[in-house]
């Protein structure tokens, strides 16, 4: 992760939690610079939550450098979204490894536990709960482990999204959003707004704890789709 100054910090950040490259997820359309063209605009923090991949720090500076003095602040954190056995997927921020594809839901719970065990910063965030049938809603007795639920995505409608949110009422776990971008155009079509800086995984596990972070555009689906 990298920063690049230039004038104040703003009060709120605006922080996306789910976004794609084509440089290492096959699905998407656009590359890391691309992607990094729209966020500077758009966004304070940027996690890039590839698919069983931690994009690598130094790839990332490299791309980061082309825009120093160029842009203001923007904090760009790699993360990886992992799809389970069971169906379903959840987003890993904070392992240090890539953890393969189709793992079980009890072996990705032991290794988020194993982490917070020995005091390392990770989070767990529960990605689109409904879509796909909802694969995962059955064993929500193993999502003890997850730290948020994402309740907006981009890629949902707004009645799954607001399953989402009816789901993480009923477990009583933080609401976040994600854009889920797949192309550049896409990143920060929705986000979250943060009342702290949020620089690396400690920071967003701080800001969710201490409820200083909340989706956008939340109230527009609680109050437009339940019905």
């Amino acid at each position: 992760m990298v920063r690049f100054k230039s004038g104040a910090e703003s009060k709120v950040f605006k922080v996306d939690l789910h976004c794609h490259t084509s440089d290492f997820s096959a699905c998407a359309r656009s590359s890391l610079e691309e992607v990094l063209e729209v966020a500077f605009s758009k966004l304070d923090t940027l996690f890039i939550t590839e698919h069983h991949v931690i994009y690598p720090h130094e790839q990332i500076n490299f791309v980061l450098s082309k825009y120093s003095g160029l842009f203001g602040i923007l904090s760009v954190i790699p993360a990886q979204e992992v799809t389970v056995y069971e169906g379903g997927d959840v987003l890993i921020y904070g392992v240090d490894f890539d953890i393969p594809a189709r793992i079980s839901l009890k072996n990705l719970r032991e290794i988020v536990l194993s982490y917070n065990y020995d005091e390392r910063d990770v989070v767990a965030i529960w990605a689109h709960p409904y879509r796909f049938g909802a694969p995962l809603v059955e064993y929500v007795e193993l999502m003890d482990f997850i730290d948020a639920i994402e309740v907006l995505n981009g890629n949902c409608t707004d009645y799954e999204n607001a399953l989402a949110i009816e789901l993480a009422e009923r477990m009583g776990k933080p609401m976040v959003a994600g854009s889920d971008a797949h192309r550049a155009k896409d990143v920060a079509r929705l986000y979250n707004l943060s009342y702290v800086p949020i620089h690396n995984v400690g920071d967003l596990k701080l800001a969710l704890k201490s409820g200083k972070i909340r989706p956008c555009c939340l109230e527009r689906i609680v109050n437009g789709s339940k019905n």
